[in-house]
């Protein structure tokens, strides 16, 4: 490992050894997920959503891990920037789809429920799965080798990590802007859209149940006027 470290000893090896306690709890924790929802789940379609978005998420956290050892160390791994911001997009790419995907699964059961089991069957599921996989690795794998940028607007795992958010607002550092588009913005899109869908859908139960609600005080107000003397 190469020392390059800025940082004040005691202060990184305090976040360095949250940052590892953390990730390795959160790794554990998806374990634990998956392991439940196998153990749970009802129908295998909506494992393989699940799964596929937790299978990813775990192992994007060994980004987190590599970066907590650099910091307790004090060195940075000889790793280039590239091949960091590889293995982070590759992971939260198909994941962050499959977070879209599980809400417009949860949407289809919501809105259109006699058509869900007919659309979401195992080998659709399987497809729609692989297909969005495929389609966000390759968009990962484009945000990094389809565009001629400066190695310091990649994604870096340097422990002087205020010179990334500083080469953003530095216009002659090239490429910052379109890595800035993969780093943030099509997280926020993604992320956006799949909460608004969760909105919908919780606006839905609640009309649904506040329907069902009067519905039964419109029965009970008939059913107890026509028994009055």
């Amino acid at each position: 490992m190469e020392n390059e470290s800025n940082i004040q000893p005691c202060t990184r090896i305090i976040f360095g050894g949250i940052l590892l306690a953390l990730s390795i709890f959160f790794i554990s924790f998806y374990v634990m997920v998956l392991f439940a929802i196998f153990r749970s789940a009802k129908k295998i379609n909506t494992f393989i959503l699940f799964f596929t978005d937790g299978l990813m998420s775990s192992i994007g956290m060994l980004h987190y891990i590599l970066f907590s050892v650099e910091l307790i160390s004090g060195s940075r791994a000889p790793i280039p920037n590239y091949i960091i911001t590889l293995l982070s997009r590759v992971t939260s790419m198909p994941s962050a789809m499959h977070i879209l995907l599980i809400a417009l699964n949860r949407a289809h059961s919501v809105f259109l429920p006699f058509s869900y089991d007919r659309f979401w069957t195992y080998r659709r599921t399987l497809h729609i799965s692989i297909t969005g996989w495929a389609l966000a690795t390759g968009l990962g794998m484009y945000s990094v080798y389809g565009c001629d940028c400066d190695d310091r607007a990649l994604m870096t795992h340097n422990l002087d990590t205020a010179s990334l958010f500083n080469s953003y607002g530095m216009q002659n550092i090239r490429g910052t802007s379109f890595q800035l588009i993969f780093n943030k913005w099509i997280f926020i899109f993604i992320d956006s859209l799949a909460l608004n869908i969760y909105l919908l859908i919780i606006i839905r139960l609640i009309w649904e149940r506040c329907a069902q609600n009067s519905m039964l005080i419109c029965y009970a107000q008939k059913t107890f006027g026509h028994n009055k003397p």
